[in-house]
C-alpha cells in the first residue's frame, strides 16, 4: 500500500479532530487547503510540532512522565 503524503494526512487529521474548534470552520477552508495541496503551495493547517507532540504524548502516558 503506498504511503499517504504528509500534507494530505495533515488535512485528514484536521477534518477528524475530536475538538470541533480545531477542525476546519467551513467547507471553504477545507477546499482552500485541498487546492493548495494540489498546487504544491503551503497549507493553512500545519502538523503539530515536536513540543505539541510531546505534550500530547505526556497527557496520554502520565505514568512514564511521572
Amino acid at each position: 500500500m503506498p504511503a499517504v503524503p504528509a500534507d494530505l494526512e495533515t488535512v485528514a487529521h484536521k477534518c477528524l479532530h475530536k475538538d470541533p474548534g480545531r477542525r476546519y470552520a467551513s467547507a471553504r477552508e477545507l477546499a482552500d487547503d485541498l487546492a493548495h495541496l494540489g498546487a504544491g503551495r503551503p497549507l493553512a493547517c500545519r502538523p503539530p510540532g515536536p513540543v505539541r507532540r510531546a505534550a500530547r504524548w505526556a497527557r496520554r502516558n502520565p505514568i512514564p512522565v511521572a
